[in-house]
């Protein structure tokens, strides 16, 4: 279970389970949440050149828009009409 942290409690700057509860600050969930959210091509498109993940009819994959449309960045570069897309995640350190 996920509790919200009140405006008036001490924030920490990472997640802390203490008896099966989850604390987050709260400018940290937003950031989180902006990260993983799934953006509408119709919304905003990522940069030309940029490999994004990409959801198009129901299979998620690294795609590329390029200036002439979007890519599979897999199987010879086949061309697709993504709904949404997000930004790739950091690669580990």
């Amino acid at each position: 279970m996920r509790k919200q942290i009140a405006d008036d409690q001490p924030q920490a700057t990472f997640v802390l389970n203490h008896e099966g509860q989850e604390y987050v600050r709260r400018e940290d969930y937003e950031r989180l949440r902006a990260m993983l959210r799934w953006i509408p091509v119709g919304e905003r498109k990522p940069q030309t050149c940029e490999n994004v993940l990409a959801f198009c009819f129901g299979e998620i994959g690294v795609a590329m828009r390029g200036s002439d449309g979007w890519y599979w960045d897999q199987e010879g570069y086949q061309e697709i009409e993504p709904s949404h897309w997000r930004p790739l995640p950091e690669p580990p350190a």
